[in-house]
């Protein structure tokens, strides 16, 4: 884990990152997520739960995390 972030607006947890990925579940604001890994456009982070978020629906958006294609949760 690399940073935390809370949500907030409603989103969906995907399994990939994109809107084009199934969604998982629908979060809501106030949940927290631990960053693992971030998408190489900046725009999804990965989490510890092995799920997608869009970085533009938490209040962190700066989290220094690493390239991630979440294959094992590994950086890339």
């Amino acid at each position: 884990v690399v940073g935390t972030a809370n949500v907030i607006v409603q989103t969906d947890f995907r399994t990939g990152p994109g809107p084009q990925f199934p969604s998982v579940s629908t979060v809501f604001p106030g949940t927290q997520v631990s960053v693992v890994g971030r998408s190489a456009d900046g725009q999804w982070y990965f989490t510890n739960q092995n799920v997608w978020v869009q970085i533009s629906a938490v209040d962190n958006p700066s989290i220094n995390a690493p390239v991630t294609d979440g294959a094992a949760g590994g950086a890339t």
